[in-house]
């Protein structure tokens, strides 16, 4: 019995989750080779000690296997670099099926037409909304030039901010809240919420601190987001590129820190402030998701209606899990339009 292109999309989507955390600015993609319905290999974007695509993972497990890729389908979620395209035409694969357009403006549509003048059969969209909505990080950032931020909540049902989480999070929602630290390049904090390194749950997570008040510590590795009114800070910033001055009248735009994370690499960056820096995230419409987590919660089984968290804001709810006694509910913001490669919207 035929396989469908949906099965292996989604044995590759589930190969490209693996490496979530460790493949950022590059996208975490999974490949899966097979040859009339029986697999062949896979591969993972792999980044140590260099950046090797999936595609290219996949064919060199074929190749230590001794198996040549003639008459195979190859699957990848997302369309691939114009010099993998080139090996995978190369290599012998006749059919490529891809998951999502790449919206680099390097890439989009040009691999699909050099595999197709290629004589490769080309085959794009399958299972799309599920891996743009897993890739939606990667794909804000290389559409919006900026970092894709994550608000993250932790509250009680008294409507609360809860610190320690530890003690009320539970075993399985603190793992989950872990692997979305470990997703994220960079975590915005206020100044109250500096941990030392020593002490740092997650060491390759960067620290981004709002410090608009001049406790800046130049000799740390935590980067700072300072005003031009705090002293030395523009002198300080000529030596330390850990050191955002924003020099303009008025509160520092989350927008901006943003934009300028994105020009350091980072991809995705969780926001766990206070009360203050929640608030402020709301109103000035900066965050491109809320994860929040109610301890404990009362909720039904079925998803919850989308919340007005402000005037001109309305959330969605688009996934919800329950970790014991404790509910992670991930809302994304009506202004979030799904990635649709064949809009206007989306065109390099």
């Amino acid at each position: 019995m035929a396989v469908s292109d949906e099965f292996w999309m989604q044995q590759a989507l589930a190969v490209a989750l693996e490496v979530r955390a460790k493949t950022p600015p590059h996208p975490w993609v999974g490949c899966i080779i097979e040859r009339k319905g029986a697999f062949l290999a896979k591969g993972s974007t792999e980044m140590s000690p260099e950046h090797i695509p999936a595609e290219i993972a996949a064919l060199e497990a074929l190749k230590k296997k001794e198996i040549y890729p003639q008459d195979s389908t190859l699957y990848t979620i997302l369309e691939p670099s114009l010099a993998t395209s080139q090996a995978i035409a190369e290599s012998g694969v006749t059919t490529v099926v891809i998951g999502t357009m790449d919206p680099d403006p390097n890439v989009f549509g040009k691999s699909v037409t050099l595999l197709k003048q290629a004589g490769v059969t080309v085959r794009v969209g399958t299972l799309e909304r599920k891996i743009a909505f897993e890739l939606r990080s990667y794909l804000h950032y290389q559409i919006r030039k900026e970092s894709y931020a994550v608000l993250k909540v932790v509250k009680g049902l008294n409507g609360g901010l809860i610190d320690d989480k530890a003690a009320l999070l539970g075993e399985e929602a603190l793992h989950d809240e872990k692997l979305l630290t470990q997703a994220s390049q960079a975590i915005l904090i206020n100044t109250q919420r500096i941990v030392p390194a020593s002490s740092q749950q997650h060491n390759s997570t960067l620290q981004i601190v709002l410090d608009e008040l001049g406790m800046i510590n130049p000799s740390s590795d935590i980067v700072y987001v300072t005003t031009a009114l705090v002293a030395a800070a523009k002198k300080l910033a000529l030596d330390n590129p850990n050191i955002l001055v924003w020099d303009k009248p008025g509160p520092i735009p989350l927008s901006w820190i943003k934009a300028n994370l994105a020009k350091k690499g980072i991809l995705q960056v969780v926001i766990d402030g206070d009360n203050a820096l929640i608030a402020r995230c709301i109103q000035e419409q900066a965050f491109n998701e809320l994860v929040l987590y109610l301890v404990p919660h009362l909720l039904e089984p079925q998803p919850a209606e989308p919340i007005q968290v402000s005037q001109h804001e309305t959330l969605r709810l688009a996934e919800m899990m329950r970790f014991g006694h404790t509910a992670k509910l991930l809302y994304l913001p009506e202004r979030e339009v799904p990635y649709d490669p064949y809009s206007p919207l989306y065109l390099p």
